[in-house]
């Protein structure tokens, strides 16, 4: 009787054992696709800012610069699909931020669609904010992996463009502004 009982014990407590290995297996195979759906999401997002960018910053696109094409370079960069795609997979505090930089974004894609190039301050004002916003989201990703240091995370460059003139107190434009540098 003794025999069967070590054995009952041993057999039970292997069972328990390999059932809390596979849940921490397939926990761990969770938070791996969800990196991957939002490593996706960030990369469609540089695809489309830097399309946009590329638009906004040379003269000899002007005629680029127009909503159906600005739509269809978003759109072939994939942000819609694999915008869907996180939101059905990772955790809501990440979503929330995935949210926001598509929506800054989209008002990027607008702004460069209405014919603003890189050296006016609109453009730089939506510019900021999405660089702001993808900052946002890499942190609230890192977060979501349980990384301690998640807010170390450098905040993206300013890009090179140069800064519209900013007009002197006395009415004549001074020279141009340095870039901003965003603080982290």
């Amino acid at each position: 009787m003794a025999t069967l009982c070590g054995t009952a014990a041993g057999v039970a407590s292997t069972v328990v054992a390999d059932r809390v290995r596979w849940k921490r297996d397939r926990a761990h195979q969770q938070r791996d696709r969800q990196v991957e759906v939002c490593v996706e999401f960030l990369r469609a997002l540089m695809r489309a800012y830097e399309g946009l960018y590329d638009v906004a910053c040379r003269e000899d696109r002007a005629a680029d610069r127009n909503y159906g094409t600005v739509r269809d370079l978003m759109a072939d960069a994939g942000t819609a699909d694999s915008r869907q795609l996180l939101l059905v997979t990772a955790p809501s505090h990440v979503t929330v931020a995935c949210e926001h930089a598509f929506a800054v974004l989209r008002d990027l894609r607008d702004a460069v669609g209405r014919g603003l190039t890189v050296d006016t301050r609109d453009y730089q004002e939506v510019d900021a904010r999405f660089r702001d916003a993808l900052h946002d989201f890499r942190v609230e990703v890192r977060r979501s992996q349980g990384l301690a240091d998640a807010e170390a995370l450098r905040r993206p460059r300013v890009p090179p463009y140069a800064m519209v003139a900013v007009p002197s107190a006395g009415g004549s434009p001074a020279a141009p502004a340095p870039p901003r540098r965003a603080s982290g």
